[in-house]
């Protein structure tokens, strides 16, 4: 006696449907900002997070090419359209708006994740907020002193033996408490030294 091989199916009850959608639910939930186009795409790493700095701090667009084309970034109260980007493309998109430099637009890639959307980063908007800016205001760079440290130290910089930072630092009264403002001030110089620009720009880093 044969049998239909769909006779035995018997489909899921409301029970079924029900835990069904709940994993569906908490994979998405779980991967709610996560870039829906390649699973290789993390968050920024140190050196990505350095030359960005580094490139925001001297408007020098090269450090955009350092940062790595699968670190992204969310923002979730920023307008429909920028809540998610890459962080090699905000590094662009910065840089164009703070030097009114429309050809570094070209580098902007828009960016969507499952659930939230990353489109408005794009050539045309980087472009049109170009031509709509009406301040002289400019977008600054900004890093955690121990990131600072970590990768200056992986780039063959001792900061402690600069002369530099012992004058700047001797200049602050020379107290342990003043270390990390000093730090801070001594960092921001070095992003506008050429010397140094030129040495970061081509320095092997591991990402």
């Amino acid at each position: 006696m044969s049998h239909s091989p769909g006779r035995n199916f018997r489909p899921p009850g409301r029970r079924g449907y029900f835990m069904i959608g709940s994993i569906i639910l908490a994979a998405l939930i779980f991967n709610w900002h996560f870039p829906k186009t390649n699973f290789r795409y993390r968050r920024p790493d140190k050196y990505d997070l350095f030359f960005n700095f580094l490139a925001l701090s001297s408007d020098h667009a090269g450090f955009c090419s350092r940062i790595s084309p699968f670190a992204y970034g969310t923002c979730g109260f920023c307008r429909s359209g920028r809540r998610i980007f890459s962080s090699r493309s905000s590094c662009f998109f910065n840089i164009a708006l703070n030097t009114h430099n429309a050809e570094l637009c070209n580098n902007v890639k828009p960016m969507n994740s499952w659930l939230i959307d990353g489109s408005a980063y794009n050539p045309r908007n980087c472009r049109a907020d170009i031509r709509n800016s009406r301040t002289t205001a400019r977008i600054g760079g900004a890093i955690a002193n121990d990131i600072g440290k970590e990768v200056l130290k992986e780039i063959g910089v001792d900061y402690t033996k600069d002369p530099f930072y012992r004058k700047l630092l001797a200049s602050r009264g020379g107290r342990k408490e003043e270390a990390d403002s000093t730090f801070a001030i001594y960092l921001s110089e070095l992003a506008r030294n050429d010397s140094f620009l030129a040495k970061a720009l081509h320095a092997k880093t591991r990402n």
